[in-house]
């Protein structure tokens, strides 16, 4: 499992960014995609202060990834989309 990171100086519970791990059973030996994180809050966006909640399928040569958003109380669903098959992972 992955180290949770705690310290008042690392850990903010108002920011969020989603990354990408892979394991071949999906229980063990997680591995972190080494360009993470994948989704960030986008400065001045509608996904401002964080991204979370990401949901992802591969679609023919795509994958669709809708994810939460949120700048400040207003919460939204956004759709990222990446046209390649392969993840490079």
């Amino acid at each position: 499992s992955f180290p949770t990171r705690r310290s008042s100086d690392l850990y903010d519970i108002n920011f969020a960014q989603i990354g990408m791990a892979r394991s071949k059973d999906g229980i063990n030996d997680w591995e972190r995609y080494s360009e993470n994180p994948i989704i960030s809050p986008t400065e001045g966006g509608w996904d401002a202060s964080a991204t979370y909640k990401p949901f992802a399928i591969q679609e023919k040569d795509c994958w669709m990834l809708w994810y939460n958003g949120r700048n400040e109380h207003l919460e939204q669903i956004g759709l990222a989309i990446y046209d390649n098959h392969d993840l490079n992972f």
